[in-house]
């Protein structure tokens, strides 16, 4: 039963994580109607960004910010964003999308990781996962 739990707080945090994907990209295309080369930057970037911040929300199963990373994946995870987040502004190996969209990118992806955090929260303790 118990492995029930979990493979059904994984599939419901992955259909969470999965709209999340669609708003942005049908947003890059639909409202601010971004050329195609800038509508595959700014998925590739949200892919790279979602799936740091999915490494701290699985890592832990209170709240991500429950018990301190290790300096290694705190590191790599950094070097991680600045390479992306440069090579996505300067247009290395893709077309490049300016800062104000890359911030916008942060922004939104950093409060739905603080939101899909506290649906796992609430998932694992309906689910008495500890």
């Amino acid at each position: 039963w118990d492995i029930r739990k979990l493979m059904l707080t994984a599939g419901s945090l992955a259909a969470i994580l999965l709209t999340f994907s669609l708003a942005v990209f049908f947003a890059g295309r639909n409202l601010l109607h971004l050329p195609l080369g800038e509508l595959q930057t700014l998925v590739f970037l949200m892919l790279v960004l979602s799936g740091q911040g999915t490494v701290y929300l699985v890592r832990e199963r209170n709240r991500l910010w429950h018990s301190r990373p290790g300096r290694l994946i705190l590191l790599s995870s950094l070097a991680d964003l600045m390479i992306v987040t440069v090579m996505a502004n300067r247009g290395i190996l893709m077309h490049s999308i300016s800062w104000p969209l890359i911030a916008a990118l942060f922004a939104g992806i950093a409060l739905f990781l603080l939101l899909l955090d506290s649906i796992k929260v609430r998932i694992f303790h309906v689910f008495s996962i500890r």
